[in-house]
């Protein structure tokens, strides 16, 4: 049987902002009242960015540590909170790991190309993973394509990253504008995840769902919000990210997959090394 699933929601990301759509939250306030809803619709874990006062993707430490406070007081223990390193073409890897070291969330997401980028850089990127899995948090590293599932099993085989069984993001796609993922661009990510690594997808445009779909069937995770799409699978603008969750949890139940607890999810978002 599959494991319980990770159904994280990920509401903002760096690029959108309420001219694309008035329900993209930008302020930590907002966030937390997205969040709160989207728990209370099924998603176990989310994946936030924050925003300086020009709506633009920030790696401010000060910004995050504000937003974690409130997203604590709107949401307790109902959800994993996952922090972003993404870069976007503005941040260096040193500033990223800046933002880890001196924030120390409890969960992140760090982009293998961003933090490996080179030898000088997968030095640095590889004391920090190290340092943050002896700490027990939890990393989600994001792969763009089934090439780089390849180096990040070279990472681990290495041991530039610690051997064992960690968690990767297929991302089904670019960002870019009217990106469209296709179902089909998940089966070349699967295939070269050969060391077994617990997996989610992310996906964009109207078939975001659909990809969810294959995902689930597979055994995977998921990350479903505005980050990624907006969309419904008819071709429609979603109301809100708590519409996204909703359909979501409609597909889990539809393909007998449970939803995990956000303690569960806390659990199966952690590496084990070995």
């Amino acid at each position: 049987m599959s494991e319980p699933l990770i159904l994280m929601v990920a509401p903002n990301g760096a690029r959108r902002t309420q001219k694309d759509h008035p329900a993209i939250p930008v302020t930590p306030e907002e966030t937390a009242a997205v969040a709160l809803a989207c728990a209370e619709a099924g998603a176990n874990a989310i994946h936030f960015h924050v925003r300086d006062s020009d709506q633009k993707h920030s790696l401010d430490t000060g910004l995050y540590r504000e937003a974690l406070v409130i997203l604590d007081e709107k949401i307790g223990q109902k959800m994993v909170v996952q922090v972003t390193t993404e870069a976007i073409g503005i941040y260096t890897a040193s500033e990223q790991r800046a933002l880890v070291r001196d924030l120390k969330p409890k969960s992140i997401s760090m982009a293998v190309k961003e933090f490996f980028p080179n030898e000088e850089e997968s030095k640095a990127s590889s004391e920090l993973v190290h340092d943050y899995l002896a700490e027990g948090c939890a990393p989600q590293f994001i792969v763009y394509s089934p090439e780089e599932v390849q180096t990040f099993n070279d990472l681990c085989e290495s041991g530039q990253i610690p051997a064992g069984k960690h968690n990767i993001l297929f991302v089904l796609g670019r960002y870019t504008e009217n990106q469209q993922s296709d179902p089909t661009d998940l089966i070349g990510f699967v295939d070269a995840n050969v060391q077994g690594h617990r997996w989610s997808i992310c996906a964009f445009g109207s078939q975001e769902r659909a990809c969810a779909a294959l995902a689930l069937s597979l055994g995977g995770h998921v990350r479903l919000g505005f980050e990624n799409s907006l969309w419904r699978a008819d071709g429609t603008v979603a109301k809100d990210n708590t519409q996204v969750i909703r359909e979501g949890m409609a597909l889990a139940e539809l393909l007998g997959r449970k939803v995990a607890t956000a303690d569960e999810a806390s659990v199966l978002l952690k590496s084990v090394c070995s």
